[in-house]
């Protein structure tokens, strides 16, 4: 299923950012361990702006939490090709900032800066006032004109509940148990949900049961989500 059909909760934070925007706020931080939904949130919070940005929505992975994160060069260059294909970037930062910058200029677009690493890493990115900016961030900062940063937590239990329902409704009457022994994280959420929609043969008692050994519970979560 499309991650917008499962979205679930979150509503209060999705009304306090979008009243954000309301008032004039143009870049916003989502902040909060990793699992905890800030990409999923991004993209419902770019849903939701998509009138207020004709202009296009462009999406960057910065590879924050990798080995090798993005640059700030090559997300410019990355966003620029967006846009303008037939442009080759320079190798000169400055001049590429320029570039990036004159291109944005007068637009009303949206740019979706997943996993940051630093401000370091994305303050060369702000773009002009007229665009719109989502951070998602493991780590806490704020940049210039951005006064606070949105800092998520785990999801309310009754919302977590919901979300595995939605992935697997044959988890019935068991959906309390097994949110709380996935911590109420939407990652893990996620992951024994779908475990269980592909495997029938697997009862959702039988799960909950070998999830009470929290020396196992990751393995046995798994990676399907």
């Amino acid at each position: 299923r499309r991650s917008s059909d499962l979205f679930t909760g979150r509503a209060d934070e999705l009304m306090d950012i979008v009243s954000y925007f309301d008032h004039g706020g143009t870049a916003v931080v989502l902040q909060g361990m990793g699992g905890i939904g800030k990409t999923a949130l991004a993209f419902k919070l770019a849903e939701k702006l998509t009138e207020r940005y004709p202009d296009g929505q462009i999406l960057v992975d910065l590879r924050g939490t990798s080995q090798d994160p993005m640059t700030s060069s090559e997300a410019m260059a990355s966003i620029v090709r967006s846009y303008k294909p037939e442009v080759k970037p320079p190798k000169d930062e400055s001049e590429l900032i320029g570039i990036y910058q004159s291109l944005l200029h007068g637009m009303h677009a949206l740019l979706l800066l997943d996993n940051a690493a630093n401000r370091e890493q994305v303050e060369p990115l702000l773009p002009p006032s007229e665009c719109a900016l989502i951070i998602t961030s493991r780590n806490k900062f704020v940049l210039p004109g951005m006064p606070r940063f949105f800092l998520l937590d785990t999801m309310k239990p009754s919302d977590a509940s919901e979300f595995l329902l939605k992935i697997c409704p044959r988890i019935g009457n068991l959906a309390d148990e097994l949110s709380k022994l996935c911590g109420f994280l939407p990652l893990a959420l996620r992951a024994a949900g779908s475990l269980l929609a592909i495997r029938p043969d697997l009862s959702p008692s039988q799960y909950a049961s070998e999830l009470q050994d929290e020396r196992k519970r990751l393995e046995l979560i798994g990676g399907e989500g």
